[in-house]
């Protein structure tokens, strides 16, 4: 019996993503990944403008993907869009003219959806029923509080490790000011969150993303560990910055061996981990393979009844 198929585009900040999924036993199962590395971050104007070429960028990456996807007959697609579009001041106009170009129909994401979309893509992976969940992106980073696995408080926050990065490094790698500064920054933001509702010490962090997979490879490289390690200790994490402080070339060195292609955003982005990990009293962090795209999609197949489970609507909009 054929399965169906289905796509889920995710047009982020830094990198624009193309995930292919069947559903196997009621549960969605990966079989395509695909990344193109765009850094539409870095395209917006002094007017918070996504510039013309940004949206270039983007309709190229979509083109390319629609022709794989044309190529495999896959006609159940699904795109979002996160801060790279939530943020910037033309939203409305350069979703426009990127759906004009490439015909894809794009639904931005509100930072709460995409922080609730992010836990229930989570939740099928990590078996933690207490903790915080932490996807940094490339323009924001969302924080989701849960108790027994269910969410207690979903943040955005306007912090990102390609913002960050843009915003106060000078050169490739930051130096010890600037990654204080990125931190103050996040500890700043990090203030006006009241959470009487959870208290527990020694949380654990369920890590989402790009930037966390990444540190993840950093740490397994560093540390002689296995490559399908999924944790992380903050301390070890921190031992990385400190390290990329007293050895700036030979930590260049191992992040281009490792990921190259973040070269430039990694320590940004572990210096927001490492202050949210600080501010909660985070002992550990949890690498989990499913985010944003297996929840939206979760969410889109349960709508559509293709798989069966609770319904998510009322939990997604009454948070």
């Amino acid at each position: 019996m054929e399965r169906e198929m289905y796509a889920v585009i995710d047009i982020g900040s830094n990198t624009i993503r193309l995930s292919i999924f069947n559903i196997v036993e009621n549960k969605i199962k990966l079989i395509l990944n695909k990344k193109e590395m765009t850094g539409l971050a870095s395209y917006v104007d002094k007017h918070k403008n996504l510039t013309k070429e940004g949206m270039a960028k983007a309709i190229d990456v979509l083109l390319e993907y629609r022709n794989v996807l044309e190529q495999i007959h896959i006609e159940h697609v699904f795109v979002f869009a996160t801060a790279s579009l939530r943020n910037v001041h033309n939203s409305i106009e350069a979703t426009a003219i990127i759906t004009r170009h490439c015909g894809f129909d794009i639904r931005v994401l509100s930072g709460k959806e995409e922080a609730m979309f992010d836990h229930f893509g989570s939740i099928q992976t990590v078996k933690d029923k207490h903790g915080l969940l932490v996807d940094i992106g490339g323009g924001s980073t969302e924080l989701v509080f849960y108790k027994e696995k269910e969410i207690v408080k979903a943040i955005s926050l306007p912090v990102g490790s390609l913002t960050m990065y843009t915003s106060h490094v000078a050169e490739i790698l930051p130096k010890k000011s600037e990654i204080k500064k990125i931190s103050e920054v996040v500890e700043q933001h990090l203030s006006h969150i009241q959470l009487q509702e959870l208290e527990f010490d020694n949380m654990t962090i369920c890590g989402v993303g790009g930037t966390v997979r990444a540190a993840c490879k950093l740490n397994n490289t560093m540390l002689g560990l296995p490559k399908d390690n999924l944790r992380i200790e903050v301390e070890d994490l921190q031992a990385m910055t400190s390290y990329l402080q007293k050895e700036k070339k030979e930590m260049s060195g191992i992040v281009l061996k490792v990921v190259p292609e973040r070269i430039h955003t990694l320590f940004p982005g572990i210096t927001i981990l490492n202050t949210v990990a600080k501010i909660y009293d985070a002992g550990s962090v949890v690498v989990s393979p499913y985010g944003v795209r297996e929840g939206y999609l979760y969410y889109q197949l349960l709508k559509k009844g293709k798989i069966q489970g609770e319904s998510l609507d009322e939990k997604l909009y009454s948070k």
